[in-house]
């Protein structure tokens, strides 16, 4: 059975990844070469660290404020 990359498509051979062609009759398993895991994992920890950034709180309007917006739109 060979490895093969799900990004980049190099195979696993002998510990080596390698930039070759799988032959027709043999059985693959998809994984990841290591740079393409570095790579991905960067990705996945820049994403859920934007996701789990704090927010900006929002200040609740006071009744002057809502009172002053509605006399502009007037």
């Amino acid at each position: 059975m060979r490895t093969v990359c799900c990004v980049c498509g190099k195979v696993k051979c002998n510990g080596d990844w390698l930039e070759q062609l799988v032959e027709c009759e043999v059985r693959v398993s998809h994984g990841f070469c290591p740079e393409c895991f570095d790579k991905t994992m960067a990705r996945f920890f820049l994403a859920r660290s934007i996701e789990r950034a704090p927010q900006p709180s929002l200040k609740p309007l006071e009744q002057n404020d809502v009172v002053s917006r509605m006399a502009k739109t007037v």
